[in-house]
């Protein structure tokens, strides 16, 4: 039995003493396909940080993209890997915070040390764990094509030595988690995992210095993602050639009908920060009325072009789906150049 209570669940089964008892009240966000920002708002919440703004934006994430053209599952991923968002989040906010990379491949005895690991860093509160390989626990159809999606869980408990107590944003708070398929999500993922546990020691800045940051932090990944042949609007011309050279498998189909709505939210998720940006943050910025509102025509334009890419994958029309890619690469490279001028006036 679930028992909503303003935001929070309470939980009594199969009348365990522990862990259940142990966390009453414990702050639950999800359901989302990516859920950097679900696992960052719930790990924040529970050290007593509330009403972050955009979090989907505070990751850099929703910023820029890579193309990896040998690698199709992961197209349009976001070019900030998860682990890298999920600490830039943490940095903007100054939230002071522990991490432990692990090995995303690991042994009878990798497996024990790790379960110890984790009990450890229990003494000392709840923590974040991942990126990991979300079709090993869920059988969701788009996680088996597209991967770049971002997939955590909140540890809040170990069980019996054989469970974890956990809140996962796929739907499921204070989920108990055998310990074997916990450690075959952890074999199969396709990013670099860590422990994260946020410490309750944090000087938040103000909302404008927070906007402010992401932006620069979000310009500074695109700027890094211009540079590789696959980051950005490099990765979507070479996406476009590789199209138009060659048939589509139906699995990279697959691919394209989930990259493509990720594609359009981050373009959401930015048009909606930019939207909200405060006027004292936006003092900063030497040439912000003049730079913004192109780039929120070019968000909506990526947005519209990705409309039409799903709507020619239904038909199987290759030829206009590598023509759409070529106007989205062209856009793409549009925005980068817009959030390169932006101009920044002396900071203090």
């Amino acid at each position: 039995m679930i028992k909503v209570i303003t935001g929070y669940y309470q939980r009594n089964i199969f009348k365990l003493e522990s862990p259940y008892n142990m966390y009453q009240k414990v702050f639950y966000q999800g359901k989302q396909s990516d859920c950097n920002a679900a696992i960052l708002l719930m790990a924040l919440e529970n050290i007593g940080v509330k009403n972050v703004p955009h979090p989907d934006c505070l990751t850099t994430r929703s910023f820029t993209i890579r193309c990896p053209r040998q690698n199709p599952s992961l197209w349009f991923s976001p070019f900030v890997t998860p682990l890298e968002g999920l600490l830039t989040a943490l940095k903007i906010l100054n939230v002071q915070y522990s991490c432990q990379v692990i090995a995303n491949s690991l042994s009878e005895k990798k497996s024990l040390e790790l379960f110890r690991t984790i009990e450890h860093f229990l003494r000392d509160g709840m923590i974040i764990l991942g990126p990991l390989n979300r079709t090993k626990i869920w059988n969701r159809i788009n996680s088996r094509y597209y991967k770049g999606d971002a997939y955590f869980i909140l540890i809040m408990a170990c069980y019996n030595e054989t469970h974890l107590l956990v809140h996962d944003p796929e739907g499921c708070p204070y989920f108990l988690l055998s310990k074997d398929k916990f450690f075959s999500a952890i074999s199969g993922s396709n990013f670099e995992i860590g422990i994260v546990q946020l410490h309750p020691d944090f000087d938040l800045p103000s909302d404008e210095e927070i906007y402010f940051q992401v932006l620069l932090s979000g310009i500074k990944s695109i700027i890094r993602a211009s540079s590789q042949q696959e980051g950005g609007s490099n990765g979507l011309r070479v996406l476009t050639q590789e199209i138009a050279s060659r048939k589509l498998k139906s699995s990279v189909e697959g691919v394209l009908y989930f990259a493509v709505p990720a594609l359009s939210l981050s373009a959401s998720h930015l048009a909606e920060f930019l939207s909200d940006f405060p006027p004292k943050a936006a003092c900063k910025i030497a040439n912000w009325d003049e730079v913004v509102p192109a780039i929120l025509n070019l968000l909506c334009e990526e947005k519209l072009y990705c409309a039409q890419i799903l709507e020619l994958l239904s038909s199987h029309n290759q030829k206009k789906i590598s023509e759409q890619f070529g106007k989205l690469a062209n856009n793409r490279k549009l925005l980068e150049k817009l959030f390169v001028s932006v101009k920044f006036k002396s900071h203090e």
